[in-house]
């Protein structure tokens, strides 16, 4: 996918390994690297493993676990 500089940031994904971003106000830019993407099969299999590693990872079920935990027990001991 081609994602703002932001957005990239936000997901902890870093451009070239699982997506490609730009900056926002930088339309040309976004719309050279869609037809990049579009245009290059390597490039575009790269980031599509890239990006399917990185769901695994972010959406794991005993990470998802372990956060919610952390979070309660938090919340719990600030009372």
């Amino acid at each position: 996918m081609v994602t703002s500089e932001l957005i990239a940031r936000q997901l902890g994904w870093r451009t070239g390994e699982a997506l490609l971003s730009t900056p926002v106000e930088d339309e040309e830019a976004f719309a050279e690297a869609c037809r990049t993407l579009y245009t290059d099969r390597p490039l575009w299999e790269r980031l599509r493993a890239g990006a399917l590693a990185s769901v695994t990872q972010d959406c794991d079920p005993k990470r998802f676990s372990e956060a919610v935990h952390a979070l309660l027990d938090e919340l719990a001991g600030s009372k």
